[in-house]
């Protein structure tokens, strides 16, 4: 029951990571219970807001409430002038967490079309070598458009 996480319907565990404005990944949060809610997990997240200090990080709006980020809003949300301009801005700066995801999905080991059979330890590891293998690409230049 800790496990299923009812946004995505099936079984699993969540991940948060923090990129820099050039795109790696310079601290993650994973194994995270997938019922869990991202502001809360966020809220209790000590490293993050020691990585981000006095700046604020950019979150999707389910980061609504987590004091070190300002959240996204959703598109109904979007009632006047100024939360048009922020949302386009901010889904644009989005697009490049949105590109680590889908790197990361894409990596059969760890994808949601695949049961992991493996144990718990295992799966932490595939997933820290998809993120070494991600930003070990970005630095190859793998991802310029992003």
């Amino acid at each position: 029951a800790m496990h299923y996480n009812g946004h995505y319907h099936m079984h699993g565990r969540l991940t948060q990571m923090l990129l820099d404005f050039n795109g790696y990944i310079i601290a993650y949060r994973t194994m995270i219970p997938g019922k869990v809610n991202d502001s809360l997990v966020a809220i209790y997240n000590r490293e993050f807001q020691k990585i981000v200090g006095h700046d604020l990080a950019l979150g999707d709006p389910g980061f609504q409430g987590v004091s070190y980020v300002v959240p996204g809003f959703g598109r109904q949300q979007v009632q006047s002038v100024s939360r048009e301009v922020f949302y386009r801005v901010s889904k644009k700066e989005q697009r490049l967490i949105e590109h680590v995801n889908a790197f990361v999905k894409q990596c059969k080991s760890i994808n949601k079309e695949n049961t992991f059979v493996h144990n718990e330890s295992r799966l932490l590891a595939c997933i820290v070598i998809a993120f070494g293998l991600y930003n070990l690409k970005r630095s190859w230049g793998y991802f310029r458009g992003n």
